[in-house]
């Protein structure tokens, strides 16, 4: 499949522990190809909430495809180990338009 290099933002909280939660921020690589779609990666670090901060990184699922021509991707991901704790991260990231490249 050929498609245009493209990128997603994303955004969330992760769950909740203890007394606290992380906001997550990012923009995931380009496409890689992957069966007879695509996914991104996606990695960073979490905001720094109750004295500490965590990393993440994962890769999508396949694009899921939108009306009008967009696409999204899910993703689920636990952080690095912190101080005795992980949180999940789950979520969709924002859409994109994927365009095939000319024959």
């Amino acid at each position: 499949m050929d498609f245009h290099k493209h990128v997603h933002s994303y955004n969330g909280k992760t769950s909740f522990f203890g007394d606290h939660d992380h906001v997550f921020m990012g923009v995931t690589s380009a496409p890689i190809e992957y069966q007879d779609s695509h996914v991104h990666d996606l990695w960073g670090i979490t905001t720094y909430d109750a004295g500490h901060m965590h990393g993440y990184k994962k890769e999508t699922g396949p694009a899921i495809q939108l009306p009008g021509g967009n696409h999204t991707h899910r993703f689920e991901a636990s952080t690095n180990r912190v101080d005795r704790h992980r949180h999940l991260m789950d979520g969709k990231v924002n859409p994109a338009e994927m365009e095939k490249l000319p024959e």
